[in-house]
């Protein structure tokens, strides 16, 4: 089974056959819930960004670029003409990451839960006008050492990924944002919604 080991993030194939047998239809909500956040004309910096699915879901005159550390990945996104810095996010913001008007980082800042967070919710800050987070989080913790986080690990080991014990609960997540200054929003499922120097009501895409 060491085949298995890191696909999730070496197989775009694997990677998506695995994002619709976990949300079937509703795969694409967590781009759809980052969009409304973008506006016409906007630069947008996509952290961590796939093989920049959210492209899609943001208006053409957008210019977008993609930070991702996957090498497979950061070959698709080059392959579809997408601007793409690599790098592994671990070891820092780096300076060659230009600044933008909106810094997007769609389900995957529990990654660094144990590494970074903190830090780069605060990079995120300096490096853009404003910041949207868009989270999965849990209604209560998973247990510690469950077969499933295992399972997760293992399908994710890569040398850019570090283990996490659990994602996110909601009331862990909205903590987070409140400790660093970022609103938190609910929406409807399984997602929490940060998000920098918004004005309440006033700053979403319909």
């Amino acid at each position: 089974m060491n085949f298995l080991k890191g696909i999730h993030y070496r197989s775009r194939i694997f990677y998506d056959a695995l994002d619709l047998l976990k949300l079937g239809r509703k795969r694409f909500f967590r781009f759809q819930i980052a969009a409304q956040h973008i506006k016409p004309g906007e630069s947008v910096i996509d952290v961590c960004a796939g093989c920049g699915a959210l492209k899609d879901f943001i208006l053409r005159d957008c210019a977008y670029t993609a930070v991702e550390a996957s090498p497979e990945f950061s070959l698709t996104l080059k392959q579809k003409g997408i601007e793409c810095i690599s790098c592994d996010l671990h070891r820092g913001w780096p300076e060659s990451i230009p600044t933008a008007d909106v810094i997007v980082m769609v389900i995957s800042l529990c990654q660094f839960r144990d590494t970074s967070a903190e830090r780069l919710l605060e990079s995120f800050k300096k490096a853009a006008k404003r910041v949207v987070i868009v989270e999965e989080v849990l209604k209560k913790p998973r247990l510690k050492g469950s077969w499933f986080q295992k399972l997760i690990n293992y399908l994710c080991a890569t040398d850019f990924y570090v283990p996490v014990d659990s994602w996110y609960t909601g009331s862990e997540f909205e903590k987070l944002m409140q400790n660093h200054g970022y609103q938190c929003e609910k929406t409807s499922g399984r997602y929490r919604v940060g998000s920098y120097g918004f004005n309440p009501g006033q700053d979403k895409v319909s």
